[in-house]
């Protein structure tokens, strides 16, 4: 639940960067499909602010909450229980993160640990700062950033033992790092908490092409691409193919 709140979030978000803060509501269309045809299960529309960035997520999280009313949300720390300020600066360094030169930035990672600090136990502050940490480390190669993310990622499993999520960057830290073994550790556990996630399918793949099972590794992607075809899945089957 939580990570479709921050996307919904953030796409509305990235409709009003460019332009002022201003209060006119946007409506938002919700809809929870089936994986094997696409039937719609649950659909919801609710108008929200674009003023307001924690009202906005606290209203989508409460919708979706009635679309998954068998469901559980995952620990990691509630948007209505975080300090004033801290999810809207968050949001604000998840998008300057997102220009592609993040990696580059040390500004932004000394900005990520002060707001983790501010809010200890939010969990997407410990994921964005690894993820930072991870692209610096592309541009350096220097290993304590890989130190520093692999310890931040053993806490944010602390905070969130059930979540994927942290599991799915360690996976993507270590086949950065070339440390395959931990790679594999990371997708054992993975498969076991989310069975036939496309990103699960997709880290597989990565897995085959480096044990030179090329045949199945683009069988898993286009698998991958088939149950969620987002950009990012269309653009590695593309470059697999």
């Amino acid at each position: 639940m939580g990570f479709a709140t921050f996307a919904i979030v953030l796409s509305v978000i990235d409709v009003f960067s460019g332009s002022s803060r201003r209060s006119t509501p946007v409506r938002l269309v919700l809809s929870r499909l089936a994986t094997e045809d696409g039937r719609v299960l649950w659909t919801a529309r609710l108008e929200v602010p674009t003023d307001d960035y924690r009202l906005l997520a606290t209203a989508v999280a409460a919708r979706l909450r009635s679309g998954y009313p068998n469901l559980q949300p995952r620990s990691g720390g509630r948007i209505a229980d975080l300090p004033p300020g801290v999810y809207e600066s968050y949001l604000r360094l998840l998008q300057r993160s997102r220009t592609g030169t993040g990696g580059k930035d040390p500004e932004l990672l000394a900005a990520l640990g002060a707001l983790r600090r501010r809010a200890p136990g939010f969990l997407e502050t410990y994921l964005l700062e690894a993820r930072a940490l991870r692209q610096a480390f592309y541009f350096s190669k220097d290993g304590a950033l890989l130190d520093r993310a692999f310890g931040l990622l053993a806490e944010a499993q602390e905070t969130a033992p059930g979540d994927p999520r942290v599991l799915f960057e360690r996976f993507d830290l270590a086949r950065e790092s070339g440390r395959w073994r931990a790679a594999e550790a990371a997708l054992a556990t993975l498969d076991d908490l989310a069975p036939g996630d496309p990103g699960v399918l997709e880290r597989q793949a990565d897995l085959a092409v480096h044990r030179g099972r090329k045949d199945e590794a683009l069988a898993l992607m286009r698998r991958a691409a088939e149950l969620h075809p987002a950009f990012h899945h269309l653009f590695n089957l593309a470059l697999m193919e």
